[in-house]
C-alpha cells in the first residue's frame, strides 16, 4: 500500500519542467498533441505509429507496435495539471482494447496525472501510464539522443513554443503587435483584437516615400486591419512574419489533410 501511494503521489502532481516542456504540451492542440506523443513514442522504439484519433476513434487516437513487437493502441489526453483521469476512463479504455481493436497492449497518455483507483488497475491489466513528469522525462531522453527521433521531437516543440512566444513583436502608434506562431495579436490602446492565421487573407504595405508606411491586414471577411508603427521599417518585418505564418498553415494544414 505504502508503494502504491506513492505512486499516486508521484503520479497525481503534474511537473512544470525549468524549460517549459509541459507548458509546450498543453499549448498544442489535440490533433498536434496525438501526432507528437506518437514521434515520441517512436523515439523510444516503437514502431509505425499512425494517428487514428478523431471522432468516433473508439479510445484509441495511435495505432502501431510497441518494442517487443505486441500492437498497441494508444490514448492521448491533453488534460490541465490537476484534472486527473479516474479509472472509468481506463475501464472503458481497456474495454476497447481488447474488444474493438484486439490489441496485445495499451498505453494511456496524458499531461496531468492519474487517480490511485485508475493506477490500480491500469496494473491489473498491464496497461502503461504515462503522465506530465513521466512526458518531460522523455522529452529530455529524446533530446540527448544523436538520432532523428531526438531531432523529431524537438522540431514539434519548437511549433507548439511559438504559440505562446511572439515570433515578432513591435510598437505601433496607438500599441503594438505581436506575431504568433497561430495568430496575430494586436493592441490599441486598451483595446486587444485576436486574428487567427486561418483567418488572414492577405498583408500588404502601403505608403512610402512622403507618408509613412502602413500595415494592412485584410482577413477572409474582407476586413482590414490597418496599423503605422513606430519605427517605420517595423511595417517589412511584420508584413514578413505574418506572410511566413500564414505559408507554415498552408503547409500544415495539406500535410494533415494528406495524411488522413
Amino acid at each position: 500500500m505504502a508503494a502504491i501511494a506513492r505512486d499516486v503521489q508521484r503520479l497525481s502532481t503534474a511537473m512544470a519542467s525549468t524549460d517549459g516542456t509541459l507548458g509546450d504540451l498543453l499549448a498544442m492542440t489535440p490533433t498536434e498533441f496525438e501526432y507528437f506523443v506518437g514521434d515520441l513514442l517512436t523515439a523510444h522504439g516503437y514502431k509505425n505509429m499512425q494517428r487514428v484519433g478523431g471522432a468516433g476513434d473508439m479510445a484509441a487516437d495511435l495505432l502501431g507496435h510497441d518494442p517487443a513487437g505486441r500492437t498497441v493502441i494508444v490514448q492521448c489526453k491533453r488534460y490541465a495539471p490537476g484534472q486527473r483521469i479516474g479509472s472509468p476512463v481506463l475501464q472503458q479504455f481497456i474495454g476497447m482494447m481488447h474488444v474493438q481493436h484486439r490489441a496485445q497492449a495499451g498505453v494511456f497518455v496524458t499531461t496531468s496525472g492519474y487517480t490511485g483507483q485508475a493506477i490500480i488497475l491500469a496494473r491489473e491489466h498491464a496497461i502503461t501510464l504515462i503522465d506530465g513528469s513521466d512526458l518531460v522525462e522523455m522529452v529530455h531522453q529524446a533530446r540527448r539522443s544523436p538520432g532523428a527521433g531526438g531531432r523529431t521531437v524537438e522540431r514539434s516543440l519548437n511549433r507548439a513554443s511559438t504559440k505562446y512566444t511572439p515570433i515578432f513583436s513591435a510598437r505601433t502608434e496607438r500599441g503594438k503587435i505581436e506575431v504568433f506562431s497561430n495568430r496575430v495579436e494586436i493592441t490599441n490602446f486598451d483595446d486587444r483584437d485576436v486574428i487567427p492565421v486561418r483567418r488572414i487573407w492577405g498583408v500588404s504595405i502601403e505608403g512610402g516615400l512622403f507618408r509613412k508606411k502602413q500595415l494592412h491586414i485584410t482577413t477572409k471577411d474582407k476586413h482590414v486591419h490597418m496599423h503605422r508603427f513606430v519605427d517605420d521599417k517595423d511595417a517589412k518585418a511584420a508584413r514578413d512574419a505574418i506572410a511566413r505564418i500564414v505559408r507554415a498553415d498552408a503547409e500544415v494544414f495539406r500535410k494533415l489533410r494528406t495524411r488522413r
